[in-house]
């Protein structure tokens, strides 16, 4: 009985298992955060497209970067998570848009719109949401990593 029970359990597999299609790529950029207005209040999203001279993001594309309270930022790959034909991911970069009280950026190719609170898809074709780095708060410099 344990070993059917077990075995029924072991078996059942997600249906809807998405990946993200973003790779995971080497992201290190710290951040003054007094030389950067937009990270002093929060809600107010910050969009980097490079650092040290060096274009930052899958494919260039740049990253998001939102203060959420007085110690949580979020930050997140402007790359389109839906893979088209061509195996090119949109970049959605300078697409912010304020949307019933939320901060959405959207795809210019397929349309979709990403949350940049948490990433997540709001609406269009995607089913994967935005790909997230790691951020870590200390004094006035803020990291962003993976």
């Amino acid at each position: 009985m344990i070993v059917t029970i077990a075995f029924f359990f072991l078996s059942c597999e997600k249906e809807d298992n998405q990946v993200n299609p973003i790779p995971d790529i080497r992201v290190n950029i710290s951040i003054n955060i007094l030389t950067t207005p937009e990270l002093q209040s929060a809600l107010q999203p910050k969009y980097i497209g490079s650092a040290n001279g060096q274009k930052v993001g899958y494919k260039g594309h740049g990253i998001y970067v939102t203060k959420i309270n007085s110690n949580e930022f979020r930050a997140f790959d402007a790359s389109c998570t839906l893979l088209s034909n061509d195996s090119n991911h949109s970049e959605i970069e300078e697409h912010l848009i304020q949307e019933n009280n939320k901060l959405i950026v959207y795809c210019p190719k397929c349309k979709s719109k990403f949350n940049l609170l948490d990433g997540n898809v709001q609406s269009g074709p995607a089913k994967e949401g935005l790909s997230e780095y790691r951020t870590a708060y200390s004094g006035n410099n803020l990291r962003i990593y993976n």
